[in-house]
């Protein structure tokens, strides 16, 4: 099979482009976190986030500037001891919604509310007003890199297209022809899967989230929610809450198809589409089997969403769990008991359409990992 010049000139050039825009998917770091956690009822900024506002005048003026482009998410953690449950929900919603935010989810007793980034500090601190802070934490996530590399590798994506495009319309021979169209479907759907998580990452500089989880006297049972020794990490299992895994220790697994590590304390990896996979390791302290502390997370946490349902995958014992709203989001929580020690893992889908399309990758990393 031979191809004209100009075919064999344009496709050397678009290798080029796909060799660039490999490499760069590849040497950069996708993300960085640093954690900034209070317990105390006097909460101040983390001096990494007062050091984003308000630039070292000894640095020069290139540094500042670098140090203004950098691209922070900011996500916190509250949890509330109210008196009514249902009127706290009605005051944040309305006080969110006057700060120009959103209702990212809302359950009978916990909010994901987005905000806008300018005002996270205002906003956090307004909302710990709203009842008696049980517990709090911020943590700020750099995604500079991540950010810096999706928007370059789209560009290089996108000229590359405009490359081929522009090939077929010189290309003669009806071969040439069909192995440019399958490269263009191949370049556009990497394109639509770089612009939806390009997408995602702008809506994390621009926005910032807020978890509000409450209870009540009618959902701690006279307790204040707390939960006997050796059991308290399973009362804070909730797909937004990552205190858990923070407390915990690190563990390991492969990232999944489609789906990114996110640096930090405990291992993470998240998709473009909200989808969560993070994992931890828990002292297996009053010691028991998988099924024991099995039935344990099914006990404290089946009452709150619609459906509760068991599996195995791997050496792991799953828990799937479906919220009740009209677009369910699917949460599941594994463990596997290995003698002192077990190993959590948390997953969550924000849709059942997420759910189908990412755990079979999911489910092939649990599976690969061993004792």
């Amino acid at each position: 099979m031979s191809f004209s010049p100009s075919f064999l000139r344009l496709t050397s050039i678009c290798l080029l482009l796909f060799i660039m825009m490999c490499l760069d998917a590849c040497g950069g770091k996708a993300y960085r976190q640093n954690y900034e956690m209070a317990t105390d009822a006097s909460y101040e900024m983390s001096a990494d986030i007062r050091q984003q506002h308000s630039p070292s005048p000894s640095i020069s003026g290139a540094a500042r500037e670098r140090e203004r482009n950098r691209k922070i998410h900011y996500d916190g953690y509250i949890q509330l001891f109210v008196t009514n449950t249902r009127s706290t929900i009605e005051k944040v919603v309305d006080y969110i919604e006057a700060q120009k935010g959103y209702v990212e989810l809302i359950t009978e007793n916990r909010l994901v509310v987005q905000v806008p980034a300018a005002s996270f500090k205002e906003s956090f601190d307004r909302l710990l007003t709203f009842g008696k802070v049980l517990d709090k934490r911020i943590t700020s996530t750099d995604i500079t890199e991540a950010y810096q590399s999706t928007e370059l590798r789209l560009k290089i994506a996108r000229a590359t297209r405009k490359k081929l495009l522009a090939l077929l319309k010189e290309a003669k021979d009806e071969i040439d022809k069909l192995e440019l169209l399958r490269q263009i479907e191949e370049i556009t759907a990497d394109i639509a899967l770089l612009e939806s998580l390009f997408k995602e990452l702008n809506k994390k500089v621009s926005f910032s989230k807020i978890t509000i989880e409450m209870k009540s006297q009618l959902t701690t049972g006279g307790r204040d929610g707390f939960e006997p020794s050796g059991f308290s990490w399973i009362g804070r299992l909730a797909p937004s809450n990552e205190s858990a895994a923070i407390s915990g220790k690190r563990v390991e697994f492969n990232t999944p198809t489609k789906m990114l590590e996110v640096k930090g304390k405990y291992w993470r990896a998240e998709s473009g589409e909200r989808v969560v996979f993070r994992a931890s390791q828990q002292d297996n302290q009053p010691q028991g089997d998988t099924q024991f502390w099995l039935d344990a997370i099914k006990l404290r946490l089946k009452d709150r969403y619609q459906a509760a349902d068991e599996s195995d995958v791997g050496l792991f014992s799953f828990l799937r769990l479906q919220s009740y709203d009209d677009n369910p989001f699917v949460y599941y929580v594994g463990i596997s008991a290995e003698d002192m020690k077990l190993v959590l893992v948390e997953l969550y889908f924000p849709s059942l359409e997420t759910e189908e399309r990412y755990r079979s990758g999911i489910f092939q990393s649990i599976k690969e990992r061993k004792k």
